[in-house]
């Protein structure tokens, strides 16, 4: 970064602070924002109090923050998963997608409280239907395998559409998989190619190795292609090389 590059963005880091301690909610929250991301240095607190009224006062994406701020200890706040669960679940109830997000993966991993499929399943279900991708491709897998709720292979289906729609490599790749093995769909390894392909582009490991097995292998309609075949298998490796070479 040039320093007349780091100069304007000081300036700009100060009116926005400016602007934010006079009480803009919508300059607080975009500190708060860039706090989270690390863009403002070295600064270890953030001072919460500017945005913790107006999270008190309804604001979905207030609460939402202060939920991050309170399960990471982080922004000045203590520690607290069962203060960040109260604050993501008042966010989540004011349309917070991300928050629900985050309150599925929290229930799903059962790394701060017990782990509860059902409660995860339930938020998921809430955020993947306001459009989020990673919870809608959650849900898709749910009906597809399935867990937690019976199997719908109509609903995993458009679930995992809407998903990889929005460039969700996980769901990209699972579709590749109804495809390739004929699930709801008329088995057409092509198609199941091409998806794994594009899955693969965004770095999905399986998808770059299922790719790689068709083209080694010679399928209907995809001839055998030893050369592709290296060269997704090559992509792996290099892309890959810690988890499973």
């Amino acid at each position: 970064m040039s320093d007349d590059t780091e100069k304007d963005q000081n300036i700009s880091f100060s009116k926005l602070r400016h602007s934010a301690s006079l009480g803009n909610a919508d300059a607080q929250i975009l500190l708060a924002v860039l706090f989270m991301q690390g863009a403002l240095g070295g600064e270890l607190d953030f001072p919460t109090n500017m945005i913790e009224a107006e999270a008190a006062s309804g604001n979905g994406r207030a609460q939402d923050i202060m939920g991050y701020f309170s399960l990471q200890g982080t922004g000045g706040m203590p520690q607290s998963s069962e203060q960040a669960i109260e604050w993501f679940k008042k966010a989540a109830s004011n349309g917070q997608s991300l928050a629900a997000l985050r309150l599925g993966r929290i229930y799903s991993s059962g790394e701060f409280v017990k782990k509860d499929d059902a409660e995860a399943f339930k938020w998921y279900k809430l955020a993947a239907d306001s459009g989020e991708p990673e919870s809608q491709c959650f849900i898709g897998a749910c009906y597809l395998m399935p867990m937690v709720v019976a199997q719908d292979i109509e609903k995993a289906f458009n679930y995992l559409s809407l998903s990889a729609s929005q460039g969700f490599d996980s769901a990209i790749y699972n579709l590749g998989l109804m495809y390739f093995e004929g699930i709801y769909v008329k088995q057409n390894y092509k198609q199941a190619l091409a998806l794994f392909e594009e899955a693969g582009n965004l770095g999905h490991l399986q998808a770059q190795l299922n790719a790689s097995y068709i083209y080694d292998k010679g399928m209907v309609g995809v001839p055998r292609d030893k050369i592709k075949a290296n060269r997704w298998l090559g992509k792996a490796r290099r892309e890959h090389s810690d988890e499973f070479f």
